[in-house]
């Protein structure tokens, strides 16, 4: 079997744990050595108000140690808190707003305090939990972690479900190795990466990349309507590390199962070549999922860069077939344009945007749009969009996006 071993720096030493072996110490100038103290055997390791932490211990695998405070070589046999209801394996540990944050495969705990007198543990969620020790990434003022339903963040008060645009790539997961999924963050590029299996493979043969707004992650945090997901093929990663400099951006490192270790990753493309442009938007009901509706124009905003072509699909309530209508991005006497123009002395300058409107004939319960552009390393910017539609037996209602 494979052992994924877990790391922490603390007092000048690194400190690693795969839950098989006793837990090992290296200070720089010894070779590495069993840490002193016998501490308990354990799969996920933390450190936290100047303790060391251990979880996954496989005899008692709901239950939390500590050592003494500041001092990795002392552990004391009564210093440890059994979480929960003693059946659920912790599956996950993560620091956030000076907190510590214990994970089981159904539940979120708060650890506060500083030391074994004044340590309390708090119920966050009973509802989601983790299912990958690994695959917890801290981000910024969030923690974004993989559970049985898909990818989540939370934000020190809520639960937010990240993953319903791609949920037929969380189906495929080979959920047998579910434990075995890596995730790093890659914040030079804004980015989450997730190594999992897919179908029935026996190894991590993908990885999810999951791109946040900058601003997002230490603003009102991350959320489904500010991320999003590419799947990069044909990389087989069982380990994700990050390399941080005073003086160059973070890389990031991958790890493969041949032994061979790969420093991520260059352009913007995951296979070098151009890719076409599509955009499919979950259906819109209006907030009124359960009225018919005549959808009567879309009113569209897109940034003015060259002489492209966007088209916009629509069909309604999940028929099979689509209408499509093209419009040009490039500048003409019809379009709107709000551009560079000189009042008085002063320059205002800016992008250009083409505004265009777009008849509808659809009626039903729910709209679903689709944009795209088949020609491959063509840019496109949709700077948003305002939808007008009629409900039956009530006055004309408007989404913006």
């Amino acid at each position: 079997g494979q052992n994924f071993m877990s790391f922490i720096t603390f007092n000048n030493k690194a400190i690693g744990t795969n839950g098989v072996e006793n837990v090992w110490a290296w200070d720089i100038t010894n070779d590495a050595a069993n840490l002193a103290g016998s501490p308990p055997i354990a799969e996920i390791i933390a450190s936290y108000q100047s303790h060391v932490f251990l979880a996954g211990n496989n005899t008692y695998p709901y239950r939390l140690y500590f050592s003494n405070d500041g001092d990795e070589e002392t552990w004391t046999g009564t210093d440890f808190i059994d979480i929960g209801d003693l059946t659920n394996p912790i599956t996950g540990l993560g620091l956030l707003f000076g907190k510590l944050y214990i994970f089981t495969r159904r539940a979120i705990y708060e650890l506060r305090g500083f030391d074994r007198d004044t340590f309390t543990i708090d119920e966050v969620s009973l509802s989601v939990g983790c299912v990958a020790p690994k695959s917890v990434v801290r981000v910024d003022n969030n923690l974004i972690f993989l559970s049985d339903r898909g990818i989540y963040s939370y934000d020190g008060i809520n639960v937010h479900y990240l993953s319903e645009n791609i949920e037929p790539d969380i189906a495929d997961l080979n959920y047998a190795r579910i434990a075995q999924v890596s995730a790093k963050l890659y914040k030079a590029k804004n980015q989450v990466w997730f190594a999992v299996s897919t179908g029935s493979n026996s190894f991590n043969d993908e990885v999810i990349c999951m791109t946040y707004e900058p601003t997002a992650s230490e603003g009102a945090g991350i959320r489904a309507d500010n991320v999003a997901f590419a799947n990069y093929t044909g990389m087989a990663f069982n380990a994700l590390g990050l390399e941080t400099s005073e003086t160059e951006i973070d890389r990031l490192y991958a790890g493969d199962y041949g032994g061979l270790v790969y420093q991520q990753d260059s352009g913007t493309n995951d296979d070098s070549s151009g890719i076409d442009f599509v955009v499919k938007l979950p259906p819109i009901d209006m907030d009124a999922p359960e009225k018919f509706k005549r959808f009567r124009y879309l009113w569209l905003f897109v940034k003015q860069i060259g002489d492209f072509d966007l088209n916009i699909s629509y069909k309604t309530d999940f028929t099979p077939g689509d209408t499509t209508t093209t419009v040009g991005m490039q500048q003409t006497t019809d379009a709107s344009l709000w551009g560079s123009m000189i009042w008085g002395t002063s320059v205002w300058g800016g992008s250009s945007i083409i505004k265009s409107r777009i008849n509808l004939k659809a009626n039903g319960q729910h709209l679903e749009l689709l944009f795209s552009n088949e020609n491959a390393d063509e840019a496109v910017v949709i700077k948003g969009f305002s939808l007008l539609a009629q409900l039956k037996g009530a006055g004309r209602s408007n989404v913006s996006r």
